[in-house]
């Protein structure tokens, strides 16, 4: 203004807080040279946002920010969101990603959404560390291009998560656990190719299940759950290599080796689903869905006989049962009340 006065440094400091929350980080610091006034604001913004590796002499003067970023935040300042969305053109620089070290700083900082993605070229998951999250505060978790373990998938220390997002993540654990989640959404996720990953989610009301590799896990009971949407493509290992309903007897044939489910579940996948009231399920026609049971139908298809009580659907033959209505004994049909069944995804 004309005047030239600093109308901006007289707001309140809760609007400039959410002005610079808006911000990159690496910004947000820079407005300390504006004024006095501004000096130590950048410390106590509810919000850090570290966007990609560009733009930096070498990531080891990126690690050096985030190191300090975190490191000199006033004690006591709320932290809403925590966003580290890191990017490289080639592969990703080895040890010097301290991605365990950052998240652990911002869950003792009690940030409540926290975003972890790593996107390099060639594509390598991050592995974390072997220890739980431990958080009381944190309530929404987002992660991408990470590997975890059977420490990490267990968020019983995050009484309060309610939201998780895994996206291009190789799971790399047997357990997946957490007794107050309720939204889960898991794409183009790897999961173990020999062994099955238990998911147990009690209290889950939405479960996103898109285009993940490898075995299909095992789901167990979801009372609370509203609404599912499952995808299950090329991309699923359960299936034959030979174009069988049920198990070829080839022992080189992988999709047909220990693809059961173990003696004390009723199924593999669709019992988890069993509670959903808006159920869809999109399957490719070669999978093979080894995972419900049938109770007294001697087969499922004119033309493959399916032995004793385990039986194993391609998309069409889920549409004709859905069909049939509630009284269909497929497990995981007669709880829903509204079902959408579709098969035969021949182009992705």
């Amino acid at each position: 203004m004309a005047s030239g006065a600093d109308r901006i440094s007289d707001l309140p400091d809760d609007v400039i807080h959410h002005v610079l929350s808006l911000l990159p980080s690496r910004d947000a610091v820079r407005t300390c040279a504006l004024a006095r006034r501004w000096r130590d604001l950048w410390r106590s913004v509810p919000a850090v946002r570290v966007a990609g590796a560009r733009g930096w002499a070498s990531f080891d003067a990126l690690a050096r920010f985030v190191d300090s970023l975190l490191r000199l935040r006033r004690g006591g300042a709320a932290l809403d969101a925590c966003d580290f969305d890191l990017r490289f053109d080639g592969a990703f620089p080895g040890e010097e990603l301290q991605g365990d070290t950052w998240i652990s700083r911002a869950l003792r900082r009690q940030v409540r959404a926290l975003r972890f993605t790593v996107s390099t070229h060639p594509r390598v998951p991050i592995p974390l560390s072997d220890s739980p999250l431990v958080s009381h505060n944190l309530t929404t978790l987002e992660l991408r291009g990470v590997q975890g373990n059977d420490q990490v998938l267990d968020f019983s220390s995050c009484p309060s998560l309610v939201d998780l997002k895994m996206k291009d993540c190789y799971v790399g654990g047997l357990e997946m656990w957490s007794p107050s989640l309720k939204h889960l959404s898991m794409t183009y996720c790897v999961f173990y190719c020999d062994y099955r990953t238990r998911m147990d989610f009690p209290s889950l009301v939405t479960f996103k299940f898109n285009t993940n590799t490898g075995r299909t896990p095992l789901l167990e009971t979801m009372p609370s759950l509203a609404t599912a949407a499952v995808r299950l493509d090329h991309f699923c290992h359960d299936r034959c290599a030979n174009g069988w309903y049920d198990d070829c007897g080839d022992a080189g044939c992988k999709g047909c080796h220990d693809y059961y489910r173990p003696d004390e579940y009723d199924c593999v996948f669709l019992e988890g689903l069993t509670e959903a009231t808006d159920l869809t399920l999109l399957a490719y026609s070669k999978v093979l869905l080894i995972l419900c049971v049938l109770v007294s139908t001697p087969r499922i298809n004119k033309t493959q006989a399916v032995h004793g009580s385990k039986y194993v659907f391609d998309g069409t033959d889920m549409v004709s049962i859905a069909l049939k209505g509630h009284s269909s004994p497929l497990v995981g049909v007669s709880g829903a009340s509204r079902i959408r069944l579709f098969g035969s995804i021949e182009k992705i």
